[in-house]
């Protein structure tokens, strides 16, 4: 009887930490390619850092308004004819009274000066108000505003002051306060932005070189 004979096993490739997968198999084993360990596999292309993401952009915050009551007053507007020739016009601010501006106006009517000011309750909250007259505290008055308020209000005024409301009768802030001035130019962006913007320009300098 023949003995069987052993089928011999496919030759194995080398693990002298010589081989690599170019050029797939090739005479039983893996063609040389890199010395240092195994080469089978491709090369890992080079790491790139992660592209950061920038941080939320804060919209530009509008500057505050400017504090105070206005530095100036314009009056228009009266149904009155006497009385609207009397206070029609441009007013300053002059001095304080009650705890609130005093403003005149920056000419006289027949040698009087126009005043409009700020009266609290003292004599009673009948007179507490804004007044126009000749004088601070003075008897004699032209309109009147029971408002409260720092600044003296644009409408609603009793012309004369013991009359009805006149619908017509205005007040204008034109001077410093009567709006909110708009920016010049636009801020400058938070500090988080700007530390984003130089680490992508050092990126991509180091691209280029």
């Amino acid at each position: 009887l023949t003995p069987p004979t052993r089928r011999r096993a496919s030759p194995r490739p080398p693990l002298d930490g010589r081989a690599t997968m170019q050029g797939g198999w090739k005479g039983g084993g893996f063609q040389q390619a890199q010395a240092g360990g195994w080469a089978g596999y491709s090369q890992p292309p080079a790491m790139q850092p992660p592209a950061m993401q920038p941080p939320a952009m804060q919209p530009p915050q509008a500057p505050a308004a400017a504090a105070g009551p206005p530095q100036a007053l314009t009056v228009s507007g009266c149904q009155h004819a006497t009385i609207g020739s009397i206070v029609h016009g441009d007013f300053v601010m002059h001095s304080q009274n009650h705890g609130k501006p005093v403003y005149k106006k920056n000419t006289q009517v027949k040698g009087f000066d126009v005043m409009m000011y700020f009266w609290d309750e003292r004599d009673g909250p009948v007179f507490c108000g804004w007044w126009f007259g000749p004088q601070v505290g003075g008897d004699q008055v032209w309109a009147f505003h029971p408002d409260k308020a720092m600044s003296p209000p644009s409408k609603g005024w009793k012309v004369p002051c013991n009359g009805p409301v006149d619908p017509n009768f205005l007040v204008v802030a034109t001077g410093q306060g009567a709006a909110q001035a708009a920016p010049s130019s636009i801020p400058a962006p938070p500090p988080q932005q700007q530390q984003w913007q130089q680490q992508q320009m050092a990126q991509q300098q180091q691209q280029q070189q």
